[in-house]
């Protein structure tokens, strides 16, 4: 069988997150983002085109899951059967406010990832980052399911996380299974598993702009999806 090699250049998906915050992320994004606050890219576009027909038929696709439902073995080589989608999203978060305090479980909780899902493993490089602004990642030395829980009606919650402070062109890498979030003002770019699964444990009280309720928990999941050993950072 014939083989070729085709190069897709990215075309950016945008769209807007309700964390972001138009004036710090204009800096980093506008030539991109077109000033958005939130941007992902998730296809594949204007290919090069190629004598071959079958390279043609892979060229004219028009996105990612087009090319990944038809030429997934040419995408993914031996890889190919552990994926029925990219596996991989790329964003830039632009974090005003503290995101929610958040866990994604790991393969090792298969109870927890809902049929086609996986875990989601991520990494933050910081971008820009504000006086005062924060990423919390990873658990305090000690800290258990009880101590977390007990922290939630209380509000003290931080005292459990490790706090790092974010500055330009650091990194951050936190497996699934790791308690984490962001903000204060920070800009970030993100490489995640392109998955789905998140367990909110805590939300500092926002309220959702379309209810006007607090956003729902899943503590029990999130307690469930923690791994208490390898998710313990040592401040």
């Amino acid at each position: 069988m014939s083989q070729c090699l085709i190069s897709f250049a990215l075309r950016a998906d945008l769209s807007v997150s309700v964390v972001g915050r138009q004036a710090l992320v204009r800096p980093a994004l506008r030539a991109i983002a077109g000033w958005r606050p939130y941007w992902r890219s998730v296809a594949t576009q204007r290919p090069r085109r190629s004598s071959k027909p079958g390279c043609q038929r892979a060229a004219e696709r028009a996105n990612h899951r087009e090319l990944m439902k038809e030429f997934r073995g040419q995408l993914m080589g031996k890889l190919a059967p552990r994926f029925r989608r990219f596996p991989l999203l790329l964003k830039f978060l632009d974090a005003r406010e503290l995101l929610s305090v958040q866990v994604h479980p790991s393969d090792a909780h298969p109870e927890l990832l809902p049929p086609g899902e996986t875990s989601k493993t991520e990494a933050w490089v910081v971008i820009e980052a504000n006086k005062g602004s924060h990423i919390y990642a990873g658990l305090k030395p000690g800290t258990t399911a009880d101590d977390l829980r007990h922290s939630l009606t209380d509000g003290t919650i931080v005292d459990h996380l490790v706090n790092i402070v974010p500055k330009s062109g650091e990194g951050v890498f936190i497996p699934a299974g790791t308690v984490h979030t962001l903000g204060g003002g920070v800009v970030v770019f993100e490489i995640q598993q392109n998955s789905d699964v998140t367990f909110r444990l805590y939300d500092w009280n926002h309220v959702d702009a379309k209810t006007g309720k607090p956003r729902p928990l899943q503590v029990d999941q999130a307690l469930a999806s923690i791994d208490l050993q390898t998710a313990t950072v040592a401040s």
